[in-house]
Formats: C-alpha cells, sequence, structure tokens
C-alpha cells in the first residue's frame, strides 16, 4: 500500500439467501445483486503507515435518506485469549 492513496476491496461470493444492502459496523457494505452476496471495504494508510478501514459512505446502495452509521472499535487485550499472544508474521 502506498501513502495517499485509498484501497477498496470488493469480495463477491454466491447468494445464499437474499439481503438488502447495508452498513455493517466494522465500516464496510454489503448486500445481494442477483446470485451474489457482496461486501466492500475501503482502506488507506495512517500517518504512521498502519492500514485503516475507510467508512463507506453509498447513499445510492442503501437509499439518498441513509445516514452514515459510525464505525465500532472493538479492542482487546494480548491477555484475553491465548490465540492474541502468537505473533502474526
Amino acid at each position: 500500500m502506498s501513502p495517499d492513496n485509498l484501497y477498496i476491496i470488493i469480495v463477491a461470493n454466491d447468494k445464499r439467501r437474499s439481503g438488502a444492502w447495508q452498513y455493517n459496523g466494522d465500516g464496510t457494505l454489503s448486500g445481494t445483486v442477483d446470485n451474489y452476496h457482496f461486501r466492500i471495504g475501503g482502506y488507506y494508510l495512517d500517518e504512521n503507515s498502519r492500514a485503516k478501514r475507510a467508512n463507506i459512505f453509498c447513499p445510492y446502495a442503501i437509499g439518498f435518506n441513509a445516514k452514515e452509521r459510525p464505525q465500532k472499535v472493538l479492542l482487546r487485550s494480548a491477555g484475553a485469549h491465548q490465540r492474541w499472544l502468537r505473533s502474526k508474521d
């Protein structure tokens, strides 16, 4: 990733069931079209060169009267579970 760029990731899976387009708590946007389920996320590098998720706001998909949903931030301490103690190389 390069600073000053926004990266859009679109995940397309086979649809298991129909679903309206919605904002997710993690700042992504998801919904179904035809036989596919899509999830759209945006990412950028912060001032410390760490990858951060950008909130997606798309009134066309959700509806023009929709409001942006605040992103939820989940924090876990290293002692919360054994798997968090392993390094992720």
